[in-house]
């Protein structure tokens, strides 16, 4: 398949043109390279330059160049895909290492080309609780969180009392007065 290629490159193809100046009847030739690598409007604009033509060809010029160059184009990769088709036929290419080769061209392409999914808040946190419920750790962080339930709850306690002796005496100064 990589001969065929080799040859297609350098193919080189002459593009006629031909266009009138009042009676008479000129003919543009030029040779192209296919595949052309150039751009069809870039092409034009040096074959007008090149050649000295006239304005009033100039979108015609480009219409019949544009043609030109996708038919051939076309009638190129015709040829290669037969080509191709023939090699597998005959099996000079291995069909299973070819669709191997196909399939992880693909793959590559959609993930290069692909936007990667962020998780949500949401999700993060429940991948989070699902570990941590699961995990061993979950015990000892469960009796670390009663334990401090426990302390806070007697440090509110004592807290409780403090302020009803504080009261207590403060009615008693104030009778007192």
């Amino acid at each position: 398949m990589k001969k065929n290629r080799e040859r297609s490159c350098s193919r080189e193809r002459e593009f006629v043109y031909k266009f009138k100046i009042g009676s008479q009847c000129l003919e543009l030739r030029v040779p192209l390279k296919f595949p052309v690598q150039e751009n069809v409007s870039y092409l034009h604009g040096r074959l007008m330059l090149l050649h000295s033509l006239p304005c009033f060809i100039e979108k015609d010029l480009k219409e019949a160049l544009s043609q030109f160059i996708e038919g051939e184009s076309l009638r190129d990769y015709d040829r290669e895909a037969e080509a191709s088709l023939e090699a597998v036929k005959s099996g000079e290419v291995d069909l299973h290492h070819l669709a191997s080769t196909w399939a992880k061209a693909y793959a590559e392409t959609t993930l290069e080309h692909a936007r990667p999914e962020e998780p949500s808040w949401d999700e993060d946190f429940a991948d989070v609780y699902h570990d941590l419920i699961h995990s061993p750790a979950s015990e000892t962080l469960l009796n670390l969180e009663h334990n401090y339930f426990v302390s806070i709850s007697e440090l509110i306690g004592e807290r409780d009392v403090e302020l009803k002796k504080l009261r207590e005496r403060y009615l008693k100064f104030l009778a007192l007065s």
